[in-house]
């Protein structure tokens, strides 16, 4: 009981806060009566009383995803492993905030598709070229620049042809 009291006090004090304090490293936005109104930057900023404008703040600092293994085939038919290491930053936040729930998520599922899309379109021998880092990156760049993301680096992490052959069809049908 008491503790919904305090909660009840430091809401109402909330209210007649006038500032906000985005630290370094750090973007936000304010929302103005629930909707879009400005980007801020680190520092002191003043917002409207009464909760009429909202501020979200988030860390712009880069940040490193490894990607779990993949089992691919190559254009030529080999079998592949592949993982990858991408960092990435936040370039534009209004894009991260509104259009992207789960960023790191959204930067695994475009490292996923594009790692993919590039070992099918390949064989193995122009898969293990010194030009595949790169040219993953621009790719997946590309395809996280929508979402306000600024790719900085990809890494090939491990990269193996699959000796196993999976006959998952011939199993099912054996029975």
């Amino acid at each position: 009981m008491f503790d919904r009291l305090i909660d009840l006090v430091v809401q109402f004090i909330d209210l007649f806060r006038f500032w906000c304090v985005v630290p370094d490293a750090s973007r936000g936005v304010v929302l103005r009566l629930g909707r879009f109104h400005r980007e801020i930057g680190p520092g002191f900023h003043l917002v409207w009383l009464f909760g009429i404008e909202d501020v979200w703040i988030d860390n712009i600092v880069a940040t490193t995803t490894a990607t779990e293994p993949q089992s691919l085939t190559t254009a030529d038919g080999h079998g592949v492993v592949i993982s990858a290491v991408i960092t990435w930053e936040i370039e534009d936040i209004h894009a991260i905030m509104f259009k992207v729930e789960g960023r790191e998520q959204v930067m695994i599922d475009c490292a996923y598709g594009e790692i993919a899309g590039l070992v099918q379109e390949r064989n193995w021998d122009a898969l293990r070229g010194a030009r595949v880092p790169a040219t993953l990156k621009a790719r997946i760049a590309k395809r996280a620049k929508s979402y306000g993301i600024k790719v900085t680096s990809v890494a090939i992490r491990d990269l193996a042809q699959c000796r196993a052959l999976r006959l998952v069809g011939a199993m099912q049908g054996g029975e």
